[in-house]
């Protein structure tokens, strides 16, 4: 779909999970609507990796910086292995293909900005043309000051090819894009993610990260 078509036929939908395929980004969405009670969105010191160790690997953070533009502050273990790097500092808009750079950017710069959160499908493909559909959730994150300026992210594989974490993506292509409607959901509810991840479609936890983690935890 051509970026201008799909940014204008984004649809509202429910924010309640149904729509999505991934144990991952539900939730994930669940946390953060637990987490910000009554507000439009929660701060950086209420995200308690602990509460979500399980999908850390998969978790991510944007932050729009002083010159405008949106990098990744922390990226989980298998969100780099994707892509074969550290993400840490990179452009959120380097992820797509070129004709899709800008269209990255304005999703998560109105994330931010009308602190909404966004459901994205995508197709990540290799460099040797093997194709991934992938989903994610960007759901709006304030700084400790309660600046909105962040974006608390899920990037989650549907399924579990041979190559995953061995070929790295060269980029992500975008197949839909849904805005996720959220009323005031009251006093935050206890939210215990689910353990083990028998229907996760996206990939396991990494043996050798078994609490799971975001790199560069220890510097935000």
């Amino acid at each position: 779909m051509p970026t201008a078509s799909l940014w204008n036929s984004r649809r509202p939908v429910s924010g309640n999970g149904r729509h999505m395929r991934s144990r991952t980004t539900t939730e994930l969405f669940q946390y953060w609507n637990a987490t910000r009670g009554d507000r439009d969105l929660p701060r950086r010191d209420e995200i308690q990796p602990a509460d979500i160790r399980t999908l850390l690997p998969e978790l991510f953070i944007l932050q729009r910086q002083a010159d405008g533009t949106i990098r990744f502050r922390l990226a989980g273990t298998h969100v780099c292995a994707l892509f074969g790097q550290e993400l840490r500092d990179q452009l959120f808009s380097a992820l797509w293909v070129a004709g899709e750079a800008g269209l990255a950017a304005r999703i998560a710069d109105h994330v931010m900005a009308r602190r909404t959160p966004m459901l994205l499908s995508a197709l990540g493909t290799t460099g040797d043309g093997d194709r991934l559909d992938i989903e994610l959730l960007l759901a709006p994150l304030a700084s400790p000051d309660g600046k909105g300026d962040r974006v608390l992210g899920a990037l989650s594989p549907l399924s579990r090819p041979p190559w995953l974490h061995m070929t790295p993506l060269a980029h992500l292509v975008a197949q839909d894009l849904r805005q996720l409607e959220v009323g005031k959901p009251g006093p935050a509810p206890l939210f215990r993610p689910t353990i083990g991840g028998a229907d996760n479609r996206g990939p396991a936890i990494d043996a050798q990260h078994p609490r799971g983690r975001l790199e560069g935890a220890g510097r935000d």
